[in-house]
């Protein structure tokens, strides 16, 4: 999915090296998701599993927040 695939490459690009062990973990978990569940997760349509519940969010400020 397009969408998905740009709002994780902007966070791995620009959040990944910075972020802390656990979020860089939740992230390589988030990949083997499928994609339809990802997405929901990222439109607040369901609510993601707690393991990924923290790099959902930061995904998702980064997102809405100023670009950088």
């Amino acid at each position: 999915m397009r969408e998905l695939d740009v709002l994780m490459t902007n966070w791995l690009e620009k959040a990944y090296l910075e972020a802390s062990p656990e979020l860089q973990a939740a992230f390589e978990s988030l990949l083997d998701q499928e994609d339809d569940a990802i997405w929901d997760w990222m439109m607040g349509r369901a609510t993601p599993p707690d393991s990924l519940a923290a790099v959902v969010a930061s995904i998702c400020e980064r997102h809405a927040g100023p670009q950088q």
